[in-house]
C-alpha cells in the first residue's frame, strides 16, 4: 500500500500536462518534444515592476501561461577558483586555472501578450523528446576549471507550439454600494498568488 501511494505521489510531482515545445540551445541545436515542470512549484521570476526598474517582486507562472521563454546572458566572466582562508574570515585563497561563470536575464512572453523580464529562480524541467531527460533553466551557471564559455550548453529560447493557443483575457468587474473603491485584488488559487490592481 505504501509503495503504491508513493508511486502516485511521485507521478503527481510532475506539474501539469506536458506542453509541445521547440528548444533552441546555446550551441545552435534544436530540440523538439514535450516539456513540463518537475515538482509541484510553478516557474518563479523576480520581475521589474516597470521598465528600467530593478527587480522588485516575485511572479509565478505555469507553462500554460507562456508562449515563449528567452534566456539571455546578462553578464559573464572567467573566474579563478577560490576558498576562504579560515572559517568566519573574508580572506580568500585562489587556486590555479579559470572557469566560466554566467548570469542570465530571462524574458517570459505570456499568452496575453505581456512580457515579464527578470531573474528566474532556477527550475528543473522534464523534456521528453527521444527519451526523457532533465533540462535546467538556471539563474546562474558555473562551469568547470579549464572550460570556456563555448563549453557551456544551455537553453536560450523555448517556443511553445500549441495549435490551440488563445490569448488570455483581462479580469473585470463592478462593485456597487460600498462608496469609492480604492484598491482591488485578484486571488489566483491555481498559482497561489494575489494580483493587486487599482
Amino acid at each position: 500500500m505504501r509503495k503504491w501511494l508513493m508511486t502516485i505521489l511521485m507521478a503527481l510531482a510532475i506539474n501539469g500536462l506536458a506542453d509541445p515545445v521547440e528548444i533552441t540551445m546555446s550551441d545552435g541545436s534544436r530540440l523538439r518534444g514535450d516539456l513540463k515542470i518537475m515538482g509541484a512549484k510553478p516557474l518563479i521570476i523576480v520581475s521589474e515592476m516597470t521598465a528600467g526598474k530593478r527587480f522588485t517582486r516575485q511572479r509565478k507562472f505555469n507553462l500554460a501561461d507562456l508562449s515563449c521563454i528567452v534566456h539571455s546572458i546578462e553578464s559573464q566572466e572567467m573566474n579563478r577558483p577560490w576558498m576562504y582562508k579560515e572559517a568566519g574570515k573574508t580572506d580568500k585563497v585562489y587556486g590555479e586555472g579559470t572557469y566560466p561563470f554566467v548570469n542570465f536575464l530571462t524574458e517570459l512572453h505570456l499568452v496575453n501578450g505581456e512580457v515579464c523580464r527578470g531573474h528566474i529562480i532556477s527550475l528543473p524541467l522534464v523534456f521528453e523528446g527521444n527519451g526523457s531527460s532533465k533540462l535546467f533553466l538556471n539563474r546562474q551557471l558555473k562551469g568547470e576549471v579549464g572550460q570556456s564559455f563555448a563549453d557551456l550548453i544551455y537553453p536560450v529560447r523555448i517556443d511553445f507550439k500549441r495549435p490551440d493557443l488563445k490569448r488570455g483575457d483581462s479580469i473585470g468587474g463592478e462593485i456597487k454600494g460600498f462608496g469609492k473603491v480604492l484598491q482591488v485584488s485578484a486571488l489566483d488559487n491555481r498559482r497561489g498568488v494575489i494580483v493587486p490592481a487599482t
